[in-house]
């Protein structure tokens, strides 16, 4: 028989349903997004995941941003939109015309440890400078005939990857 004179009155509770969130976070959108070009290069990298990201899970070892050789851009890190948005600044010079790669590992992670999981790769690439009209007409008319050297490294471009000026 329950005490009703206690501090704790009597009443019937309902054990409210507990659901254990056991879902990875899943990339939603990203910008620049996957392909584009003609991005400025003063570009900072955002992406955008269906749950909020724990913020120091979010590094140069899980949000890794490359160049077209390959090199790891320094860079750093921060979240937004309560955690729904991970972005990336770049501390490294961007150069135009260039293609540029992002790798998202599997050790990021959401706010109750759940990881990433598989591995994405992302690319893009950034735009030219402004004003090079009379540069490149000039260059139209008497620019040498250059052998190049391309790489399907990059979906849908060709990038220069060596030169030989004397054709041997």
């Amino acid at each position: 028989t329950p005490k009703w004179d206690s501090p704790y009155q009597f009443h019937d509770y309902v054990t409210p349903d507990i659901v254990l969130d056991t879902e990875p976070p899943q990339l939603v959108s990203s910008n620049p997004a996957d392909g584009e070009a003609g991005v400025p290069v003063s570009f900072v990298l955002k992406l955008h995941f269906d749950e909020p990201i724990y913020a120091p899970t979010a590094n140069q070892q899980t949000v890794r941003l490359f160049d077209v050789g390959g090199s790891q851009l320094e860079c750093e890190y921060s979240t937004e939109d309560e955690g729904l948005t991970v972005v990336v600044d770049p501390q490294t010079p961007i150069f135009p015309f260039a293609p540029y790669r992002v790798e998202i590992g599997a050790m990021l992670s959401d706010m109750v440890g759940n990881k990433f999981g598989n591995e994405i790769s992302l690319s893009f690439s950034t735009a030219g400078p402004t004003g090079l009209e009379k540069y490149l007409e000039l260059a139209r008319q008497y620019a040498p005939d250059i052998h190049m050297e391309v790489t399907d490294a990059y979906e849908k471009y060709d990038y220069l990857t060596g030169f030989d000026f004397d054709g041997d």
